[in-house]
């Protein structure tokens, strides 16, 4: 499934990088078709940007702001309209998926979230590909 059931889809980086892979590149492609056959239902769109524990807070939430910022662009280049996004932040490392220090751990954290908002007709955009 390409959006899980709250109309949202989690892109991860690698660490201390906002450059996204080309994995990631293909997920936010499907989504962008999504997005394209359904956009006059999707009323908004947020991007969360977060981070691992490591490193400082203020560089974290930089971090965080800066793969945010990534997002927002790639999807303006991709056509999305700018005024569709209606929010954009960081938390940086303050929402950890996995707060343990197993292996992986860090790798879930470092991410963005990219929520689609939709109008009262739709639910979702559950989408099974």
């Amino acid at each position: 499934y390409l959006f899980d059931k709250t109309n949202s889809i989690v892109l991860l980086f690698k660490n201390n990088s906002d450059q996204i892979s080309n994995e990631q590149i293909q997920k936010l492609n499907e989504a962008l078709i999504v997005y394209k056959e359904r956009q006059k239902d999707i009323i908004g769109i947020e991007i969360f940007g977060h981070t691992s524990r490591l490193g400082s807070k203020s560089y974290n939430l930089n971090l965080g702001t800066r793969r945010a910022n990534k997002i927002k662009n790639i999807l303006a280049d991709a056509g999305v309209e700018i005024n569709k996004i209606t929010n954009i932040n960081s938390f940086g490392e303050e929402l950890l998926l996995d707060s343990t220090e197993a292996k992986g751990a860090s790798e879930v954290n470092r991410r963005v979230e990219l929520n689609f908002r939709l109008n009262n007709k739709f639910k979702d955009c559950y989408y099974d590909k």
